[in-house]
């Protein structure tokens, strides 16, 4: 559990940094599934990156977490929405975190185009993956999935 605690936490963060499609993008998918079966649980973690060249207009992030246990549910609940509580009134940001019947979905949705990135950028203390005008490169974000684990098609 505590592997993919170690993943989860910092892969919902870049979620923040991510959200939804409205236009003709082009898109990657960047997808992990892992399997705990100490706990029972199964974590499925499914970013869709829609972009314009080399930025990134929109994103949608997905986190599934399905287990028979309640506890496991509960607490991944817990830890989603007190990172969501940062980024509260953060216009074009949006997170909704479901649980029901034994799955966990967080559903992050960022419009690039719209948001206000210095304010992401200020709660996560990181701009390593922002140019300096704010946008976000595509290849940049695809990096960082990768380091985290996720196979990007």
């Amino acid at each position: 559990m505590k592997k993919i605690s170690k993943i989860l936490l910092p892969l919902f963060i870049v979620v923040i940094l991510t959200g939804c499609s409205s236009k003709n993008y082009k898109s990657k998918t960047c997808s992990l599934s892992l399997q705990n079966t100490e706990d029972n649980y199964t974590l499925t973690l499914t970013r869709d990156i829609y972009y314009d060249g080399e930025y990134v207009m929109n994103t949608v992030s997905h986190d599934k977490i399905e287990a028979s246990n309640n506890a496991i549910l509960n607490k991944y609940e817990k830890q989603f929405e007190d990172v969501k509580k940062q980024y509260d009134g953060i216009k074009y940001y949006d997170v909704t975190i479901s649980n029901n019947g034994g799955m966990l979905d967080a559903v992050t949705k960022v419009d690039y185009t719209k948001v206000d990135t210095n304010k992401i950028i200020k709660i996560t203390n990181n701009n390593d993956l922002f140019e300096k005008d704010g946008k976000l490169k595509v290849s940049k974000l695809i990096k960082s999935y990768e380091d985290q684990g996720l196979e990007c098609k």
